[in-house]
């Protein structure tokens, strides 16, 4: 059988035993898989992975923490030539007693560069999820789940340590805590 191209394989999608549920029919892909399908890029398809410009802020708000980061990533090969930038926002609590919060930002950060955009790195693992929340939401007159947009909003705006854009986005959103 001859070999997927690269481009086809990354719009391909993941196998389901590749993914973690967090909750009832809400899914994430670890950062353990997501390296290891890095590996097999390079090592299968000799893509070349590069990341860069790794930054992350915390933002102390009188009640709690919240700890921000993105990354930068280039894929090279002859496929493909793409950047890609993830980003990750949590406050600090929900991941205590686990003090590693900047290789955590990093981690996620990686998996949301990859997850934005390929399948077989679980691009649009829980859509109907998140649509079936905001309809319930709006139906029970609550703010709606922030969604992927605003939570990058919210990852531009505490990196700016932007204030009243973090109040803004709070006024009007759930996040997840």
């Amino acid at each position: 059988m001859a070999k997927m191209k690269f481009k086809q394989w990354l719009y391909t999608p993941c196998e389901q035993s590749e993914l973690m549920e967090l909750e009832k029919g809400i899914y994430y892909m670890p950062i353990t898989v997501v390296k290891s399908k890095i590996d097999f890029m390079r090592n299968e398809y000799g893509a070349k992975i590069n990341f860069h410009g790794f930054n992350h802020i915390f933002h102390n708000t009188s009640k709690q923490t919240i700890a921000s980061g993105s990354i930068g990533v280039t894929i090279i090969h002859e496929d493909i030539n793409q950047s890609l930038v993830g980003a990750a926002s949590f406050f600090t609590d929900i991941y205590m007693p686990n003090y590693h919060f900047a290789a955590t930002l990093k981690s996620l950060s990686i998996v949301n560069a990859f997850s934005n955009e390929y399948p077989q790195f679980g691009s649009l693992l829980n859509l109907s999820k998140a649509v079936d929340q905001v309809n319930a939401n709006i139906g029970n007159n609550q703010k709606p789940m922030a969604d992927v947009l605003m939570q990058k909003k919210m990852s531009i705006a505490i990196a700016a340590n932007d204030q009243e854009a973090i109040d803004q986005l709070l006024q009007n959103y759930q996040f997840k805590k």
